[in-house]
C-alpha cells in the first residue's frame, strides 16, 4: 500500500513538472512570436476580401473619403529596407486598372521571406499640412491586384501623438486578380517595435502619414521580380 502511495505521488509530481515545463515553453514561443519576429504577429483575418472591383463613384459619395487615387504620385516615397539586394519602383499605369482609369504599379524584388528576415519594401505618404481626419470613418478600403504568390502586407498609420498603428495580414496577396479589401480601423493595433510617444489611443482625428509594407512569401521563387497594383485607397462608414 505504501508502494502504491509513493507511485501515485510520483505520478502527480511528474504531471506537475510536465505542466510547468509546457507553460515555460509556451511562454517562450509567445515571446519569440511577439518580440523577436514582430512582423509575423497578428496575421489577422478581419479584412473582408471581395473578388471584384468596387465600381462605386467615390467622388460623388459623401460618406466616403478618398485617401489616395494615385492620379499624382509626387508625394509618395518608396524604399527598401535591410538588404542591398531589395528593389522597389513605383509608376502610374493607365492601361491596367480597376475603375479609376489609373493605378499605382509597384515592381519589387525581395531576396528573403518574412519568416527569416525583416527585408521589406515600403510605400509611404507623409502629410505636410492639412492633416486628414479619419476619426469619423469605420473602414479602410483598397482596390488591390495581386499575382497570387503570397507574402505578408502591413498597413501603418501615424496619429497625432506620433504613435504608429499597424494592421498585418498574410492572406491578402495569396489570391490573383483584382479584388476589393475592407479593413476595420478598429483592427489596427499599436506597433510592437514603435516607440510609445502618446496615450496609446487611436487618435485618428489627425493622421500624419500612412504606409504600406510588403514582405516576401517563403514559398515564392525569390529570384524573380514581382508586380502588384493598388488603386483607390479610401475610407468608408459602412
Amino acid at each position: 500500500m505504501l508502494k502504491n502511495r509513493k507511485s501515485k505521488n510520483f505520478e502527480i509530481k511528474t504531471l506537475l513538472l510536465v505542466f510547468i515545463v509546457s507553460c515555460l515553453f509556451l511562454s517562450f514561443f509567445y515571446f519569440l512570436d511577439n518580440y523577436y519576429f514582430p512582423y509575423r504577429q497578428k496575421s489577422v483575418s478581419e479584412a473582408n476580401k471581395l473578388f471584384f472591383c468596387n465600381y462605386d463613384d467615390l467622388s460623388s459619395n459623401a460618406s466616403i473619403y478618398v485617401v489616395d487615387d494615385f492620379n499624382s504620385i509626387d508625394e509618395l516615397r518608396v524604399s527598401s529596407f535591410n538588404s542591398g539586394q531589395a528593389y522597389a519602383n513605383i509608376s502610374q499605369d493607365s492601361d491596367f486598372f480597376c475603375n479609376n482609369n489609373i493605378s499605382l504599379k509597384i515592381d519589387f524584388f525581395l531576396p528573403s521571406p518574412f519568416e527569416n528576415s525583416s527585408d521589406r519594401i515600403s510605400l509611404t505618404k507623409e502629410y505636410s499640412d492639412l492633416y486628414p481626419d479619419w476619426s469619423n470613418y469605420t473602414y479602410l478600403n483598397i482596390n488591390l491586384y495581386s499575382d497570387g504568390n503570397g507574402g505578408h502586407i502591413l498597413f501603418y498609420l501615424v496619429d497625432k501623438d506620433h504613435e504608429s498603428w499597424q494592421y498585418g495580414d498574410s492572406s491578402l496577396l495569396s489570391s490573383s486578380g483584382w479584388y476589393s479589401v475592407k479593413i476595420p480601423l478598429d483592427s489596427f493595433y499599436l506597433a510592437k517595435n514603435a516607440p510609445i510617444s502618446g496615450n496609446k489611443r487611436k487618435d485618428f482625428n489627425v493622421i500624419y502619414s500612412y504606409a504600406v509594407s510588403i514582405f516576401e512569401s517563403p514559398t515564392y521563387n525569390h529570384d524573380k521580380l514581382r508586380t502588384i497594383y493598388i488603386e483607390n485607397i479610401y475610407l468608408s462608414k459602412d
